[in-house]
C-alpha cells in the first residue's frame, strides 16, 4: 500500500512566498523553463551534465547549478549553450513598426529547432 505524501506547512514559507511580487514569480518561472529546455535537449540528444560541461569548459558543478532553474543567464551564455545543443533559446524579434526596439520573445517549449 502506498503511503500519501504530508502537506508541509510552515509560517516561515508563507511569510517568505507572501512577498514575493507576480514580477519575480514570473521571472523565477521562466529561469524553471529554461533549465528544463536545456535538460530535454540533453535527455533528447544523450548528453550529460559532465559531457556538457566538457564542451562548455565549464565544472560540472556548473551545469548543475544551470539545470536548477535558479541561475539568471547571460544571453552570451544561452547562445552558446543552444548552439552545443542544436536549440534556440533566445529569439529576437525586431518591432514591425519603426524597428527600433528589440525585444526578447518567450520560446516556448515546443521542441522548435530553429536556430539564426
Amino acid at each position: 500500500m502506498k503511503k500519501s505524501a504530508e502537506k508541509y506547512h510552515s509560517e516561515v514559507l508563507d511569510e517568505v512566498f507572501a512577498e514575493i511580487t507576480p514580477e519575480e514569480q514570473r521571472k523565477a518561472d521562466y529561469r524553471m523553463q529554461l533549465a528544463a529546455k536545456i535538460f530535454d535537449a540533453m535527455k533528447s540528444k544523450n548528453i550529460s551534465k559532465l559531457e556538457l560541461a566538457r564542451k562548455m569548459g565549464k565544472q560540472a558543478s556548473v551545469i548543475t547549478k544551470w539545470l536548477s532553474g535558479t541561475h539568471n543567464f547571460t544571453a552570451d551564455t544561452l547562445f552558446e549553450i543552444g548552439g552545443i545543443l542544436g536549440i534556440q533559446l533566445l529569439n529576437i524579434v525586431r518591432d514591425s513598426g519603426d524597428n527600433q526596439y528589440i525585444a526578447v520573445k518567450k520560446i516556448e517549449n515546443d521542441g522548435s529547432q530553429n536556430q539564426p
